[in-house]
């Protein structure tokens, strides 16, 4: 009954409505990943963290050139940076890096990271303005 409803309204109407139920998507998917996003309090330029043209340009039509606008970011961001929509970078010369790192448990903060070692610990929110 709803389905043939639906097929009345015609062609262009069921383009639109696509279309416009489309952009709402992408829409509400920018500003979930902007502003409530775990990973929304780390500094970072907004369209790398809301889609994922930003690393595109910068690994394909810049030619590759996407480690470098890492550093650059790292330079205006400091040491924590927001880099792509799931990504984090950070820099840190208090911590063995050679060292694997892995999330800590669920019940943890997020953003702490802890190494093979318990005496070294990574928390990137600390480092957050």
């Amino acid at each position: 009954m709803l389905f043939d409803s639906i097929l009345q309204l015609g062609p262009g109407t069921l383009i639109l409505g696509s279309v416009l139920a489309a952009l709402a998507y992408v829409l509400v998917l920018a500003v979930y990943r902007l502003f409530f996003s775990p990973i929304a309090k780390f500094p970072g330029p907004w369209l790398a963290a809301a889609t994922g043209w930003y690393e595109f340009y910068y690994d394909i039509i810049a030619g590759g050139r996407y480690p470098w606008k890492i550093v650059e970011l790292h330079e205006q961001y400091g040491m924590c940076t927001r880099e792509s929509i799931l990504g984090i970078s950070a820099t840190c010369t208090q911590i063995d890096m050679s060292l694997p790192l892995k999330a800590q448990s669920s019940g943890s903060t997020p953003g702490s990271f802890t190494s093979a070692t318990p005496s070294s610990t990574l928390n990137c929110m600390s480092l957050v303005p």
